[in-house]
């Protein structure tokens, strides 16, 4: 387990010195230089690998647009803790945030094993409708009940806010209620992209 991250952040180092652009470098460089990142950083030196993860969690509580720190905490989430939704959701924020990244390709192929991993751990529960990323194992609250429980939809070719209505509520009419749960995450005209996490309501 350690060793596939090691290698994982080795590989994301090695991109970073060959191929990012200077100006992805500098906002990568400023994304992490703020003190709840460099907390995370140093736990995560020291091996601390669950401490960085709510590190990283409190830096986006506080920053939610900062890129790279929505990839440093996918990767743990998908190597370390094998919450793969949780991996998704920071690598799409990530490809959302920086689109203009040289990372992307190696980004979607994690992207598709984490959903790979995500189908073989829970069976037949496929990666169109799935749960929020779990709680932090060390603070484990109550059970959530089946109605606060947040369900999450990966956008796929051809969706639209109507159809995937029609599909999770049986009423295409329901699409607003998609919409407004996604503000700032779709836009006025309603256009979706394939891959896109909306959050259902």
């Amino acid at each position: 387990m350690n060793r596939l991250f090691l290698v994982t952040a080795l590989a994301l180092a090695i991109l970073g010195q060959a191929g990012c652009s200077k100006s992805v470098k500098r906002m990568d460089r400023r994304d992490r230089s703020s003190p709840q990142v460099q907390e995370a950083i140093g736990l995560l030196n020291k091996g601390d690998k669950a401490g960085a993860i709510k590190a990283y969690k409190r830096a986006l509580d506080t920053e939610p647009l900062l890129a790279r720190v929505h990839l440093d905490l996918a990767l743990l989430l998908h190597d370390y803790e094998k919450d793969y939704v949780g991996a998704i959701y920071h690598y799409r924020r990530y490809l959302e945030l920086r689109t203009a990244t040289e990372k992307n390709e190696m980004i979607q192929g994690r992207i598709n094993e984490a959903s790979q991993a995500f189908v073989a751990q829970n069976g037949k529960a496929g990666p169109r409708e799935i749960s929020r990323p779990r709680q932090d194992p060390a603070a484990p609250g109550p059970a959530p009940s089946p109605a606060a429980r947040v369900r999450t939809y990966s956008v796929q070719q051809n969706d639209t806010l109507s159809s995937i209505a029609a599909e999770v509520y049986k009423d295409a009419n329901a699409w607003r209620k998609i919409k407004d749960a996604n503000i700032g995450t779709v836009d006025s005209s309603g256009k979706l992209r394939v891959g896109q996490i909306l959050i259902i309501p």
